[in-house]
């Protein structure tokens, strides 16, 4: 028998699973269904080798070879099989995965419907708290209509309201603007909410500012023009804001509207070609050429070969003073007390030639 063979055969049928393992042993005649109970992977795998050495010890050189073949033969569809398998449960998998990914996105959306659907009941409740009692029911929208329901289940008895104080809510408001990840109309709902605040802070009995409602109504208009994010968006609703008694239903309605036509025509570029970016204009140096310097490379260059020998003249320079300031000690130190004679003939030769 060759070893080699014996080896890779032995190391095939260890890669085999416990499953791939049965059936293999019960194609070769070598295990039954009975004698496959209850054992675990290790005792079929020593069974399937000692019947495969006693059956390989039979046979002839031409037999033995003919055994490799069949046993090759079994393992690889055996292996295929595996596969196979790997393969169904790689594509299950897939399909599971995005079954979740499309269940995140419908949990996140509702999610998002959520949060706006609060935020309406907050301000509903804010609204419910401040109205006067009056004998004649007033008249109120069917989103706050559905709001007031379930704050009436939730929120009825003995409730109270704790805020910031007026003034802390009178400075939230004005500088309150929209958040990157927030849409308009969540911030003109939060807006409309903090309003509201102001409002019943400052009709609390130990309140010592007390904000009359026309001066948060105006605040409250000029926030929202000011801190909102989209341009296009705060124009279309600027005349509704110009308006000190327009009603917080047709700003709703409004900054809805403005919503689904922006997000229409977003779709509509997006489809047929893509949105060209806005012209931004930077203030740069033109050099001779006519392209910026900060764009043209030979003018980059240039700048570094100009800052090099700048810097190289700049240590010359330094070098050179400090090598002359160094002579001059010299020549002050050692030159009269070492030739005295030459020095005077030097002064005399200087005098005689003035």
């Amino acid at each position: 028998m060759d070893e080699e063979v014996m080896i890779e055969l032995q190391s095939c049928i260890l890669g085999l699973n416990i499953t791939n393992l049965k059936d293999f042993g019960i194609k070769r005649k070598w295990l039954t269904v009975e004698t496959t109970e209850g054992k675990g992977k290790f005792e079929l795998i020593k069974t399937i080798c000692t019947a495969f050495e006693d059956e390989a010890s039979e046979c002839k050189e031409n037999g033995f070879l003919d055994l490799v073949e069949k046993i090759k033969s079994l393992l690889y569809e055996q292996t295929l099989d595996k596969s196979n398998e790997d393969t169904e449960k790689a594509e299950k998998n897939k399909q599971e995965l995005v079954e979740l990914e499309t269940q995140y996105e419908q949990l996140s959306k509702a999610q998002e419907e959520l949060k706006q659907k609060m935020q309406l009941l907050e301000l509903a409740l804010t609204c419910r708290i401040n109205q006067p009692k009056s004998p004649k029911p007033k008249q109120v929208p069917v989103v706050k209509l559905n709001c007031l329901v379930l704050m009436q289940v939730f929120f009825e008895g003995s409730l109270r309201y704790k805020e910031k104080s007026a003034t802390e809510l009178y400075q939230l408001l004005a500088n309150i603007s929209q958040s990157p990840k927030e849409d308009p109309q969540s911030f003109l709902i939060r807006a409309l909410t903090t309003r509201q605040k102001i409002v019943f802070a400052s009709q609390e009995s130990d309140s010592k500012i007390k904000y009359d409602e026309e001066l948060v109504q105006g605040l409250f208009l000029h926030a929202v023009e000011t801190g909102l994010a989209d341009e296009t968006i705060r124009a279309k609703i600027r005349p509704l804001l110009k308006n000190p008694s327009v009603a917080d239903e047709d700003l709703i309605e409004a900054m809805s509207l403005a919503m689904s036509a922006e997000s229409e025509r977003a779709n509509k570029f997006t489809q047929g070609k893509p949105v060209r970016p806005s012209t931004k204009i930077s203030k740069v140096e033109a050099g001779a050429s006519g392209e910026p310097k900060e764009n043209n490379p030979s003018n980059q260059r240039e700048n570094q070969i100009l800052a090099t020998l700048k810097a190289i003249q700049s240590e010359l320079n330094t070098v050179q003073s400090e090598v002359a300031s160094l002579q001059k000690k010299v020549d002050d130190k050692d030159y009269p007390s070492n030739h005295p004679a030459e020095g005077a003939a030097r002064s005399v030769s200087e005098e005689t030639l003035e």
